[in-house]
């Protein structure tokens, strides 16, 4: 490992204008110094860009990065490719990290060279910063099957901020960053993705995060998209030639509890066909609208039959 490598934050911003400025003040205050900030504008309507382009100006380790508006995903990976570091930070514009969390991360790093993700505990805030707690329902810690976990607990209790992660650049060459496709759940994809490759994690209790509560947190705004992504997530790994058998039916397990749950509360989803989604309609024939309501138990029976019966087509 070499001497002080460069890390890379990169930064998607839609109309968060007002919160960047915190956001540069504590990475300008960061205890490990070598640094670059790329901030993505993922075309917003306020002042974003004349206000990144005056700190460009005074400070030559912020640059910026316009794109047309195409989501967070999008703008990730366009940061992540324009990246010059060995290691990169995602930080949404209106949170922000601990002074020390390079630091300490660096230097967990440079202890466990067999590392590839260093992650650490994190704080909710609210937006005046003047109350900060953790979630006392979540825990942070993986286990060795990381994948397991961010399968059958993500959301479910397992509970780490984008931000609580620190990659080396090399999680992302062989297949990718950010899928596209996603407008929400790309940090949970990204995550399935960096643990089906095998990377090794390692968690420290350092609150190195801090994420801040608030009304316009796309978090909180897209929850028609929230569980539409859930689906199409899962969905992505049951088709994906990376994924072995056990892995599959862990993660068909998981769809038919949530298109389970989301089918009881009545989430207007157009028409799930499961069918489709398994590239077996013919043989499955079994179709969710959208105010239909499928017991858990029925669907898990019925998808854990046909798996045993046509893994063929995985």
């Amino acid at each position: 490992m070499q001497a002080n490598p460069l890390i890379s934050v990169v930064v998607p911003s839609y109309n968060y204008a007002n919160y960047l400025p915190h956001l540069f003040d504590t990475l300008s205050k960061q205890t490990y110094a070598n640094w670059e900030c790329i901030v993505v504008d993922d075309e917003s309507k306020d002042q974003t860009k004349e206000l990144v382009l005056g700190y460009t100006e005074k400070e030559p380790r912020i640059k910026y990065i316009f794109q047309k508006n195409a989501g967070p995903a999008t703008a990730r990976k366009l940061g992540v490719d324009s990246s010059s570091g060995d290691y990169i930070q995602f930080i949404d514009a209106d949170d922000y990290i601990g002074f020390d969390k390079f630091k300490i991360e660096m230097e967990l790093f440079s202890q466990n060279p067999e590392l590839d993700v260093v992650y650490s505990s994190y704080l909710l805030t609210d937006p005046e910063l003047s109350t900060f707690w953790k979630d006392a329902k979540t825990w942070q810690t993986l286990s060795n099957n990381t994948f397991c976990d961010f399968v059958k607990h993500w959301e479910a209790g397992l509970m780490i901020p984008l931000h609580s992660f620190l990659y080396k650049k090399e999680c992302f060459l062989k297949y990718g960053s950010f899928d596209r496709n996603f407008r929400t759940h790309e940090d949970w994809d990204l995550n399935l993705n960096v643990s089906l490759s095998g990377f090794k994690y390692l968690y420290h209790d350092y609150s190195g995060a801090y994420y801040r509560i608030h009304q316009q947190s796309s978090s909180r705004t897209n929850l028609t998209n929230n569980k539409r992504d859930t689906l199409n997530v899962l969905a992505k790994y049951i088709h994906s030639h990376r994924t072995n058998f056990s892995q599959k039916f862990l993660l068909i397990n998981r769809y038919a509890y949530f298109l389970t749950d989301f089918t009881i509360e009545r989430v207007r989803f157009n028409k799930i066909d499961l069918g489709v989604i398994l590239n077996t309609k013919s043989n499955l024939g079994l179709n969710v609208y959208t105010y239909s309501v499928f017991p858990y138990f029925f669907i898990r029976k019925i998808l854990r039959k046909f798996f045993k019966k046509n893994n063929k087509f995985f």
